[in-house]
């Protein structure tokens, strides 16, 4: 992985993270740093560790930009079931 690749990993994973978090509200761990730092750990390991490619995926600074998303929503997923598997039933419930 060059310079090049790990900037456009960053820009998709920050991209990613920040349309996570305004989805989910707030409910993710650590908020937008933690999203953006999930996203780039699922694009990285999609990308650079498994290797994996949709065919037809357009390409930036060498970085397939489809599985990079791809492995970036999938983390912010699993982030967001597991923060919302901690939450305690009715703690979200505004008290009167």
């Amino acid at each position: 992985m060059n310079l090049e690749n790990l900037v456009v990993l960053v820009l998709i994973a920050a991209v990613c993270g920040f349309v996570a978090e305004r989805m989910t509200q707030g409910r993710l761990p650590y908020g937008v740093v933690g999203a953006i730092f999930g996203a780039l750990l699922g694009s990285w390991l999609l990308v650079e560790m498994f290797r994996w490619k949709i065919p037809g995926d357009m390409t930036a600074g060498g970085v397939p930009v489809l599985t990079a998303v791809l492995g970036a929503a999938a983390i912010i997923f699993v982030l967001s079931m597991a923060s919302r598997s901690k939450a305690l039933p009715g703690t979200d419930r505004k008290r009167s």
